[in-house]
């Protein structure tokens, strides 16, 4: 058993559960010196963990891009699908 891996997934539970109700998480491979994202298999977990803890939740993953979205195609698609979560989500008018 390695404890601190589990102390680490608990703190990630409490920390994503005190979060919003919902996620929409986007998640590139390619990682440089100056990209700040978290590694591709955190991700992962945090999608896990939503998962199982049945929080509205979905991932997108390029695995041919970094922090940010720059192919052509994937760029169309990321901003598509941030549309489509925004508008299903965030409904004019707000709570």
């Amino acid at each position: 058993l390695d404890l601190g891996r589990q102390c680490r997934i608990t703190l990630l539970e409490a920390f994503v559960l005190a979060l919003l109700p919902l996620h929409l998480l986007l998640q590139g491979s390619h990682r440089t010196a100056a990209t700040l994202a978290p590694p591709v298999g955190q991700g992962f977990e945090l999608f896990r963990t939503l998962q199982t803890r049945n929080v509205e939740s979905r991932m997108i993953y390029f695995p041919d891009e970094n922090h940010w979205v720059m192919k052509p195609n994937n760029s169309i698609y990321w901003y598509n699908q941030v549309k489509d979560w925004m508008t299903h989500y965030a409904k004019p008018g707000g709570q």
